[in-house]
C-alpha cells in the first residue's frame, strides 16, 4: 500500500449510532405500549460467567427520547433482567411517534462513545389492553449514525462538535413488513 498522508488525522471522525423506531397508531384509541429491548451477545454482560464485566446499557451512557406532536421528551428504561430493558410510551389515536435510543450525546466529551455498542432486537406489547381488542400499528425500525468531529482549542480541550454527515439503514422486521396487530 501507498504511504498514508500526514494530514489523514484531519479526516478522523466519530459516530453516534442509534436505534430509531417510528410507530404509527392506526386505531381510533390511545395506546400505551411497552418497547422491550433484548440485548444479545454482550461480551461484558455480567449474567454470563465466562464474560465478567459490566453491561454498558445504563441510564448514564444511553439516552432515549420519545417524540410525538413536536415534543421530544427524554424517557428512561425499566430494567427487567441483565439483558432486557423496557420503555413505556403513550401514543394517541391515529398519531405517529418516534422512539430514539442512542449513546448519551451529553457524555461525548467525557466518555469514549465507541465503547457503547448495543445489539439485539425489540418486542412491542400493549399490557393495558384489558378489553382484548386488536389494535393495528405500523413499526418502522432504523439504525442511524451521526458522524461528527470534535472542535478543540489549541490546548486540546473540546470546545464543541461539528456534525459532518448522517447515514440511515432500515432494519428488517420479523414479518417482513411494517403492519403489526396487538
Amino acid at each position: 500500500p501507498r504511504p498514508i498522508p500526514q494530514n489523514l488525522q484531519q479526516l478522523g471522525r466519530e459516530v453516534i449510532q442509534g436505534y430509531f423506531l417510528t410507530i404509527s397508531n392506526l386505531s381510533n384509541r390511545d395506546v400505551d405500549l411497552v418497547i422491550t429491548f433484548r440485548i444479545l451477545s454482550d461480551p461484558d454482560d455480567p449474567s454470563d460467567p465466562s464474560n465478567p464485566g459490566e453491561i454498558r446499557f445504563t441510564r448514564n451512557n444511553v439516552s432515549a427520547f420519545w417524540d410525538f406532536n413536536g415534543k421530544n421528551e427524554s424517557i428512561s428504561f425499566t430494567p427487567q433482567s441483565p439483558r432486557r430493558r423496557n420503555y413505556t410510551i403513550e401514543l394517541p389515536a391515529q398519531d405517529t411517534g418516534l422512539l430514539i435510543v442512542q449513546p448519551n450525546p451529553r457524555k461525548i466529551d467525557t466518555n469514549p462513545v465507541s465503547e457503547i455498542e448495543i445489539r439485539g432486537f425489540v418486542e412491542v406489547s400493549e399490557p393495558s389492553n384489558v378489553n382484548g381488542d386488536q389494535i393495528n400499528i405500523l413499526l418502522t425500525p432504523e439504525h442511524r449514525g451521526t458522524f461528527f468531529k470534535r472542535v478543540t482549542d489549541p490546548g486540546g480541550t473540546t470546545t464543541g462538535f461539528e456534525q459532518l454527515d448522517q447515514i440511515v439503514y432500515s432494519l428488517p422486521t420479523a414479518n417482513g413488513g411494517s403492519l403489526f396487530s396487538l
